[in-house]
């Protein structure tokens, strides 16, 4: 049951390796800091072969 609707800002985070496959992922939010720090962790963790 849908109960409202909120435009806010999504941003994509990517290159995120989960059982030998690349994934990318959406994240809505107010925050674009938040995106690029996601971001960043998930190139660490790719660069780190974790």
């Amino acid at each position: 049951m849908l109960v409202g609707y909120v435009q806010i800002p999504v941003g994509i985070t990517g290159s995120l390796l989960l059982d030998g496959r690349e994934y990318s992922f959406p994240m809505a939010m107010t925050e674009g800091c938040l995106v690029a720090s996601t971001n960043r962790g998930c190139k660490a963790i790719h660069l780190s072969d974790g």
